[in-house]
């Protein structure tokens, strides 16, 4: 029956990337985008698993959250999982190893008891400068098929669909 089946098809045998199609779905713009972030994400996640000259590795997700403390500092962890989107649950989990490798604290507000407020240490912030440039560069190699123009657009649109403000 399957033999049949192939035998009946095997004009539509797909064999590159290229034969692949999706339809009604080929200009879906949220299929695209998960494509292209697949692609993205790959190449920073080779570039931070290859890790610094003292072999500090970080995942994806760690960048980003040491990235977006660096730059915000004593942000609260509940308001960065909502912007992140992860779950407050697994957000605490992610904090406690970051915490654990000394590379950011914790610490609870004197004004406001129930929350947690976030630091990056002296430690994180050697870390995250080691790898920005290379992450910047793998940036600029992802998206080298665009013009300077194309890339602030496709950006700026991005940021848009996730509801950031502009630049």
């Amino acid at each position: 029956m399957i033999e049949k089946s192939l035998k009946n098809h095997s004009q539509n045998i797909v064999k590159t990337n290229e034969d692949i199609k999706l339809g009604e779905f080929e200009n879906i713009a949220g299929l695209v985008i998960r494509v292209a972030q697949l692609k993205a994400f790959d190449s920073i996640h080779n570039t931070l698993k290859k890790g610094d000259a003292d072999g500090n590795i970080l995942k994806v997700g760690e960048f980003t959250v040491l990235q977006i403390i660096s730059e915000n500092r004593g942000i609260r962890q509940g308001t960065l999982a909502d912007y992140l989107q992860i779950k407050w649950s697994n957000m605490s989990k992610l904090i406690y190893s970051l915490e654990g490798r000394e590379l950011l604290t914790r610490y609870i507000p004197r004004n406001n008891r129930r929350s947690v407020e976030l630091d990056i240490t002296d430690k994180g912030l050697a870390l995250m400068n080691g790898f920005k440039p290379k992450i910047l560069e793998v940036e600029k190699q992802c998206f080298s098929m665009l013009k300077d123009e194309e890339y602030k657009t496709l950006t700026s649109l991005l940021r848009k669909v996730a509801d950031w403000p502009e630049e």
